[in-house]
């Protein structure tokens, strides 16, 4: 079993937790940690969305921790100069995040490299 397989395991563990037991508090710090272990983007972007999503006393904290969780998958994009992949992040942050201040800055991105 490779290690991208493990990974999918762990974001579906974590969304069993969140939906479980929330802690706020250990969810974004476990949040940050796996964030930092992640390399393909739609592992990212799925870990984004949990987070997105998750039952945050103030929503606007899940989706700053949510934004900030994109911004790596857009910098890894960028980097390698994957306009496609800029694409794939705009979709899932516009319509499956409803995250709409980031995909315009995604859409900028995508303009400028074009």
């Amino acid at each position: 079993m490779n290690i991208q397989t493990n990974y999918s395991e762990i974001l579906d563990k974590l969304e069993d937790a969140i939906e479980e037991d929330f802690n706020e508090s250990e969810i974004e710090n476990y949040a940050y940690n796996l964030n930092r272990k992640l390399r393909k983007n739609w592992d990212i972007l799925r870990l984004a969305s949990i987070i997105r999503w998750a039952d945050f006393k103030e929503e606007e904290r899940g989706v700053d921790i949510a934004q900030n969780i994109v911004d790596k998958a857009i910098e890894q994009a960028v980097a390698s100069n994957n306009i496609e992949e800029l694409n794939i992040i705009y979709n899932e942050v516009k319509h499956s995040m409803e995250l709409d201040d980031r995909a315009e800055e995604i859409r900028v991105i995508i303009k400028n490299m074009s």
